[in-house]
């Protein structure tokens, strides 16, 4: 039962989620949720990779396994949002070590 709430609720507009009362079925269900999960963040990292003037395809070929540990890093990430708002305002390069869980390796690979 808890896999199958999970699956409906994931299926469920951000509307509905917080509307009452609760519904077990989404009315109008949407892959929203799955497409803002993983959309971005691949985005995310090759932004930071060359932000750190490092070349996410040179480290994808030399590196293929610490590529795929850094979007897996990424991905489960808490701090999406600060780090597209460190991004976007040009504050990356300088801050990415308070709150990237990738920052080690960022660090070793420049």
């Amino acid at each position: 039962f808890p896999a199958v709430w999970i699956l409906l609720t994931s299926l469920k507009s951000e509307a509905e989620l917080v509307s009452k009362p609760i519904t077990y079925w989404p009315h109008d269900p949407t892959l929203a949720n799955y497409l803002k999960a993983f959309a971005d963040q691949p985005l995310l990292l090759e932004r930071m990779l060359e932000t750190l003037h490092i070349d996410p395809d040179a480290v994808a070929r030399a590196e293929p396994m610490v590529y795929r540990d850094l979007q897996r890093v990424c991905a489960m990430c808490d701090s999406k949002n600060r780090c597209a708002r460190d991004l976007e305002a040009g504050r990356a390069a300088f801050n990415f070590e308070d709150y990237c869980p990738n920052s080690l390796t960022l660090k070793t690979l420049s």
